[in-house]
Order: structure tokens, then C-alpha cells, then sequence
């Protein structure tokens, strides 16, 4: 399964996901840690994809000690997708932190993305706050928006229509409305 380039990692990482065989977990977890046979970016991407589909608690924590091990903001974007595809709230917290060191734009989506799948409705003032410091991005005001809505936050809806009425793009004026 470790030969370089053969694409063996990937495929064998996006079938134990689909499958959802959760005894493969350790493995693919050696994986993403082993510097004897490093995993280039697609692999080490289907590999957390592929955590994230099996999910699970030791799991969690485990790419909870990669995202502060990890200096690659891509790398990054992909544990967090992970972290909010299993729905585990315990790396909540840490999430929030994430968010609140101003992580580059890319990152900054995938933090919003994954709060909301865990149903981040404690985090709604942190949430309310980043809210007024992201402006009128045209690409994380609608993020922020629909993360703000699946949590039900209804302290939000008047700052979003005040930056909906500035936002010059139809498309994500549109975005944030809906």
C-alpha cells in the first residue's frame, strides 16, 4: 500500500471510507504519521477524507494533535473538513480557537464549514464577532451567513442584512439572503 506514486493509498483510503470499515482506522492513522514512507498531499487528503467518513472518538482527538502538529495551511483545511464530517463536538473548542488567529481565507471556510456541521450553537457570539471583522467578503460573508443560519442564530439576522445592503456582488448578496 506504500508505494510511492502508485496511487495505492488513495484508492485503498477512498474504499475503507466508503466501506466504512472503522478497524482501519489505526492504520490510516500510522499513515498520516509514518516519516519512513511519507504520504505525498492526494494521499494524505483521501486518508483524512477517509477518517472523517469513519469517525469515531479516538479518531478526533488523533487529528485534533495533527491540526496543532501541522504548519500546512491545505493540510489544515483537511483535517478540519475531517473534524466537521465526523460530528463529534469535542473538537469544538478547539475550532473556535482556529478561528480566532485569523487563519488565511481557504482555512477560514473550512473552520466555518465544519463549526456548523457540529452544530456550533454555543459558539454563536464568537461566530456573531467574526462576523463584523470578515466585512463584506464576498466569498466568507455567505459561509459565515449560512453557518450562522444552521445554528439558528437570530441575533445575527439584523448585522447580516446591514452587510448584505453593502456587498457589490449580486451573486453573494444573493448567497447571504438565501
Amino acid at each position: 500500500i506504500q508505494d510511492p506514486g502508485s496511487g495505492l493509498v488513495e484508492s485503498a483510503a477512498q474504499a475503507l471510507g466508503r466501506i466504512g470499515d472503522r478497524g482501519a482506522c489505526a492504520t490510516l492513522l500510522n499513515l498520516l504519521w509514518d516519516t519512513e514512507y511519507p504520504l505525498s498531499r492526494r494521499e494524505r487528503s483521501a486518508v483524512l477524507e477517509a477518517l472523517g467518513s469513519l469517525g469515531g472518538a479516538e479518531v478526533s482527538h488523533a487529528l485534533l494533535t495533527l491540526l496543532h502538529a501541522s504548519n500546512d495551511t491545505e493540510e489544515k483545511e483537511s483535517i478540519v473538513r475531517a473534524l466537521g464530517a465526523i460530528g463529534d463536538t469535542t473538537p469544538l473548542t478547539q475550532l473556535l480557537k482556529e478561528l480566532e488567529v485569523h487563519p488565511p481565507r481557504p482555512l477560514l471556510l473550512a473552520l466555518l464549514r465544519a463549526i456548523g456541521e457540529l452544530d456550533g450553537t454555543s459558539s454563536c457570539e464568537l461566530l456573531r464577532a467574526k462576523l463584523n471583522s470578515v466585512g463584506n467578503d464576498p466569498i466568507v460573508l455567505p459561509a459565515l451567513a449560512d453557518v450562522l443560519a444552521r445554528v439558528g442564530d437570530t441575533e445575527s439576522l439584523l448585522p447580516l442584512l446591514t452587510h448584505l445592503q453593502s456587498i457589490e456582488s449580486p451573486v453573494a448578496r444573493k448567497q447571504v439572503a438565501v
